[in-house]
C-alpha cells in the first residue's frame, strides 16, 4: 500500500543550502519546494500547504520568526510542522522561536542523520495524531 508522497518547504536563503537540502530530501522521497523570501514562500503555502516546513530565521525582509506565527495563525496550516533550521544559537532565540510555534530548533550546520531522523518523526507524530499541544 502506497501512500501520498509528503510534501517539505524549504524556505532558506542560502542557495548552496537550499540546493543541499533539496537534494537530501528528494533522496529521502520527499517533494520539495524551495522559497529563499517570506514573500515567496507565503505564495506557495497558500497555493498548496506542505506537509512540514523547514524554516531559516535570517532571511530578507520579513524574518523567519514571523512566518513562524502568520503559518500558526491561518487554521489551514496551523498544524503544519515547523522545523527552524538556523545559525542563530542564543537560547533566547530558540524559546522565542518554540513560542512563535515551531515543533523544532536545529542549528546549522544541521546533522543530515539527525535532520532525517526529526522529519520522520515529527510527521509520524502529525500522522497519528499527535500534533502540538
Amino acid at each position: 500500500m502506497e501512500s501520498k508522497q509528503r510534501s517539505i518547504l524549504v524556505i532558506e536563503d542560502e542557495p548552496g543550502l537550499a540546493d543541499l537540502l533539496d537534494y537530501i530530501l528528494k533522496e529521502e522521497g520527499y517533494r520539495v519546494r524551495l522559497a529563499s523570501s517570506a514573500e515567496t514562500a507565503m505564495a506557495l503555502i497558500r497555493q498548496e500547504p506542505p506537509d512540514m516546513i523547514l524554516l531559516d530565521l535570517i532571511l530578507p525582509g520579513v524574518d523567519g520568526m514571523e512566518i513562524c506565527r502568520r503559518v500558526r495563525a491561518n487554521p489551514a496550516t496551523a498544524e503544519v510542522p515547523i522545523i527552524i533550521i538556523t545559525a542563530k544559537s542564543d537560547a533566547r532565540d530558540r524559546q522565542k522561536a518554540l513560542d512563535a510555534g515551531a515543533d523544532d530548533y536545529m542549528l546549522k550546520p544541521a546533522d543530515t542523520a539527525e535532520l532525517k531522523s526529526r522529519i520522520a518523526s515529527l510527521l509520524k507524530s502529525r500522522a497519528s495524531g499527535g500534533g502540538t499541544a
